[in-house]
């Protein structure tokens, strides 16, 4: 299915790979940066001297997804590709794969409540959720598919741990010591891989609390697999600045949030014995905050603070980091693109929150809580909803499924006219057709003026002999320019 409809995409226009252009600048940076891993080692990555020469441009995400491109594209080299072609194929087919994995993850975690051609079902509502099915888009060699698919992951052990289809004792706390590892890659990837761990933790806490369940075990087991592989990427990648602090990417203070909140959690479990769970939950996370705010009191800022202003001043030029508020035409139609499906669902996910039993409970749990905190998110910037409508995806095909099963009809004097075709297609195009006006929203935007045109400027530099000039050009089409030619930029 994922293969047919990416597919699709590729010869109907929606992507450029087959003329040799990928969807956004980033996709470029992660090729230069796996084409400098490959070729100058490991310790290359950080830092690209020749993007924004001559002074050079420091580079904000982690060399995680970057090594998984180095990685796909070595067997190519082998078969005799050449380095670039082999970095640009393996990197224009990486989403669309790690798609096909976190799908076969989440079609594990969500059995009980949609399988089999269900499941086709939910993979094709799958892409009409425009921000989530955007990061997975053949072309698009972007770390954010990994991001987006890791976390589908830890919602499908989420989903099957809480219905006690992931083993019990030690096999348990193994898988949640696995979904932890997940969190562990997602977070050294990108420190916003924190929300995600916030959002698994605040479901088994509640499920601690609320459904009296022993989540708290398998809680501590998380933590820990996410701390473990948080301390070896250190090891691996800022060995010899290991204990200097960093908020806008992985190093030991997110390490240390993730020890104390491990000993919260301990703390949580020792008093749970002797007082209400809640309270014994609040005790432990006051202990865990209060030991941050002495070691690393600026971590509750966030990353943003800690970002270069040049880089906060970019990100008012990118689309995806702009508010979703519907204060406009636009904003309304990209705000019904995003929001539309995880509304109507909604009705869905509260009702068998309340009526549910097992596991259905803990699904539609962690939907209401990854939809306040995601969707709450996305009003203020728009990439957030890609989250908010993985959390949704599960309710939003029991929603469209109870649409289609439903026996809502027309009395006429002849008889009764079905009406469920009618509410589905309503409900399918409320979703869909806002994001046909909601204007451009890619990273990629038009120069602001049309007298260049700089992909094929960037074709015809590509084509020249390397030289030792800086090319002066517009913001987004430096790593294309990058990427093709010898020239700095």
């Amino acid at each position: 299915m994922v293969s047919a409809i990416e597919t699709v995409f590729l010869f109907t226009g929606a992507s450029g790979i087959r003329h040799g252009i990928l969807i956004d600048a980033d996709c470029y940076m992660h090729l230069q940066r796996a084409y400098r891993l490959m070729t100058e080692g490991w310790q290359s990555g950080g830092f690209d001297p020749r993007l924004n020469a001559p002074f050079g441009y420091a580079i904000h995400w982690t060399v995680l997804f970057d090594a998984l491109l180095a990685a796909g594209a070595a067997p190519l080299r082998w078969l005799g590709v050449e380095l670039h072609q082999a970095l640009y194929l393996w990197g224009s087919i990486i989403s669309p794969l790690l798609l096909v994995l976190a799908l076969a993850v989440l079609a594990w975690g969500a059995r009980p409540w949609v399988q089999g051609p269900s499941f086709f079902w939910l993979t094709l509502l799958f892409f009409t959720q425009p921000q989530l099915s955007g990061s997975f888009l053949i072309g698009r060699a972007d770390h954010h598919s990994l991001i987006l698919g890791l976390m589908l992951a830890q919602l499908a052990w989420l989903y099957a741990a809480m219905d006690g289809r992931a083993g019990e004792g030690r096999t348990a706390l193994a898988t949640a010591f696995a979904a932890g590892i997940a969190a562990g890659v997602q977070l050294c990837t990108t420190v916003e891989g924190l929300l995600t761990l916030l959002l698994v933790s605040t479901v088994l806490a509640i499920c601690w609390v609320w459904l009296q369940r022993s989540a708290i075990k398998l809680l501590c087991a998380y933590w820990a697999g996410s701390l473990v592989m948080t301390l070896a990427w250190l090891f691996l990648t800022r060995r010899g600045i290991f204990f200097e602090p960093a908020y806008d990417r992985v190093s030991i203070v997110h390490s240390a949030v993730l020890a104390a909140g491990i000993l919260g959690i301990a703390l949580a479990m020792f008093c749970g014995r002797i007082m209400p769970r809640l309270a014994a939950l609040a005790i432990g996370g006051v202990v865990a905050a209060a030991a941050i705010g002495v070691l690393y009191p600026e971590f509750f800022l966030g990353p943003w603070p800690h970002l270069d202003p040049a880089i906060k001043a970019w990100h008012r030029e990118i689309g995806e980091l702009q508010p979703l508020l519907p204060d406009s035409f636009a904003h309304v139609a990209q705000f019904l693109g995003a929001f539309a499906a995880a509304l109507i669902a909604l009705p869905l996910t509260i009702a068998r929150l309340r009526h549910g039993v097992g596991g259905d409970r803990v699904v539609m749990l962690t939907s209401l809580c990854g939809f306040c905190l995601f969707g709450a998110l996305s009003l203020t910037q728009m990439r957030w909803s890609g989250e908010m409508q993985a959390v949704m995806l599960v309710p939003w095909t029991l929603t469209t499924q109870r649409i289609m099963k439903s026996s809502i009809a027309l009395t006429l004097p002849r008889g009764r006219m079905p009406l469920r075709s009618a509410f589905l297609m309503a409900a399918m195009l409320l979703q869909i057709t806002p994001s046909a006006f909601a204007g451009p929203t890619q990273d990629r935007v038009p120069a602001p003026s049309n007298s260049c045109n700089w992909d094929e400027a960037a074709r015809a530099l590509g084509r020249l002999p390397g030289g030792h000039g800086i090319v002066m050009t517009e913001l987004w089409y430096g790593p294309d320019i990058l990427w093709r030619s010898g020239f700095d930029v």
